[in-house]
């Protein structure tokens, strides 16, 4: 699993609203993926996890991003993301979709 979110971090990251971010990296963890993304200059990390098909909490969004040889690969567009903060404080994608610009 990731590292917990600093507290002071979560401050700055707006739970329950829908906000800007763009992905840096994606790796694979034991049971799930590791997102690495950028909100405002803060740099911060989520885990999505195989029992919900790496996806958002609403299923609407995979963050298992391929590229054309099936390995992970950060996207090239941004995504509006909403976010809640777990029971043990851990950040959960509750939604995400493509930034139209």
């Amino acid at each position: 699993m990731s590292e917990i979110v600093e507290e002071e971090e979560i401050e700055f990251i707006p739970i329950n609203e829908d906000i800007v971010i763009e992905i840096v990296d994606l790796r694979y963890a034991k049971k799930s993926l590791v997102v690495e993304a950028i909100y405002q200059d803060i740099l911060f990390t989520f885990n999505v996890f195989w029992t919900n098909k790496f996806c958002s909490a609403d299923n609407k969004f995979s963050f298992k991003i391929l590229d054309e040889d099936k390995q992970l690969v950060a996207p090239d567009y941004k995504l509006i993301a909403k976010f809640d903060v777990t029971k043990t404080g851990y950040l959960k994608c509750l939604s995400a979709r493509i930034l139209d610009e």
